[in-house]
């Protein structure tokens, strides 16, 4: 009911392979386009279930005199990486994401892309 008139939403139910098992992942993804030249896109994954708790992205971007302004933000919050060496698993965990934030990105851009009029 707040959402700006012409956001779209859906909610999704997939299933990863992650870590070598099947990891089901219950997301909500908002798309706005206010302007021909401008979008913002949200992708929040509330469940996961073994690898990560939960998962925050925001992308947008603007038509600027410059060029293309884009913006991003992404937040994952888990409680599995706890004890010894927990900031070395933390960050050969994010490298591991660079792959499939890379790939969300592009979707993004495309989705963009078929929605410009």
């Amino acid at each position: 009911m707040n959402q700006p008139k012409g956001a779209e939403q859906f909610f999704q139910l997939t299933c990863q392979d992650i870590e070598d098992r099947p990891d089901f992942i219950l997301s909500h993804f908002t798309f706005f386009k206010p302007q021909p030249d401008s979008f913002l896109a949200i992708s929040r994954q509330y469940y996961v279930s073994h690898s990560y708790n939960s998962l925050l992205i925001v992308i947008g971007g603007v038509q600027t005199e410059k060029g293309f302004f884009v913006f991003y933000y992404n937040s994952t919050f888990t409680d599995l990486i706890t004890g010894m060496l927990n900031n070395v698993k933390k960050t050969v965990g994010l490298a591991k994401m660079k792959g499939e934030i890379q790939k969300q990105m592009a979707t993004f851009k495309s989705r963009f892309d078929q929605k410009a009029p």
